[in-house]
């Protein structure tokens, strides 16, 4: 087997960049969106949902990273959205009597009654639209496709 040549021992140093960083940068707080919104409530605008959502919403630091939140009834009708600090998971709602599912950086938690679909991610207004928490590890993903593109070679 021949020496690998530094043209193709970039995708791995990029890979290793990119895992330092991002383990470097899940240790200090991020700053997330708050704000919630239910259709019940009609005395307010809807600046918070997927649909509606105005980035003039009020902003916390959090330390644990960012959520966003869509709790829904038994028949799928949307109760709630909230925009928040992720939790920790021992607060998690639902607990043993509860169903879990997780799909990447979002899980639903089911209960008799309601079912939450849960978003987190960790980087600074991460929690502002669906496609931001997933842009790390869509990014991580295509690292690691180049790494293994490049080992083969």
């Amino acid at each position: 087997m021949s020496r690998p040549s530094a043209v193709h021992l970039w995708p791995l140093t990029l890979a290793a960049f990119v895992f330092v960083l991002v383990h470097l940068h899940t240790a200090e707080a991020v700053q997330c969106y708050v704000c919630s919104w239910s259709p019940t409530d009609t005395n307010r605008a809807d600046i918070c949902t997927r649909a509606n959502f105005s980035d003039t919403v009020r902003t916390h630091t959090c330390d644990l990273g960012c959520e966003s939140v869509s709790v829904f009834d038994k028949n799928g009708k949307m109760e709630f959205f909230y925009r928040n600090c992720a939790q920790n998971v021992s607060h998690v709602a639902g607990g043993a009597a509860g169903h879990h599912h997780h799909h990447g950086p979002c899980r639903n938690e089911t209960t008799k009654a309601i079912t939450k679909e849960i978003c987190t991610c960790h980087s600074n207004y991460c929690n502002q639209a669906p496609s931001s928490m997933v842009g790390t590890s869509v990014f991580v993903t295509a690292v690691l496709l180049a790494v293994t593109s490049a080992l083969r070679m």
